[in-house]
């Protein structure tokens, strides 16, 4: 159900795989996800680089994104990103992305 996925290869390794899965059919707002593969580990500040990049360009589709990280890793790379967090949900911490004015 994602519009767009995302594929990320560096050379010939998939690095990660990410898309957007609308809440609705006329939201503006869309679920993110990402899958990263071991390889990601390796080029963990070229990811950050372009993740800002393709982010900006994710809010441009949806001016905001929501979805859930399991990691304190992964939430310091969405609060980087911008991100907005809720109360904790068990492991999962929700989060918010919202395309700047």
């Amino acid at each position: 159900f994602s519009d767009p996925v995302l594929v990320g290869m560096y050379e010939d390794k998939l690095v990660c795989l990410a898309g957007l899965v609308p809440l609705t059919l006329l939201s503006n707002t869309a679920h993110i996800w990402l899958y990263a593969t071991e390889e990601l580990s390796k080029h963990k500040i070229k990811f950050g680089r372009h993740s800002r990049r393709v982010i900006n360009d994710l809010l441009n589709i949806y001016p905001t994104l929501i979805g859930q990280c399991y990691t304190s890793s992964a939430a310091s790379w969405l609060d980087w990103l911008g991100a907005e967090f809720t109360s904790p949900l068990g492991l999962a911490f929700p989060f918010t992305l919202r395309k700047s004015s």
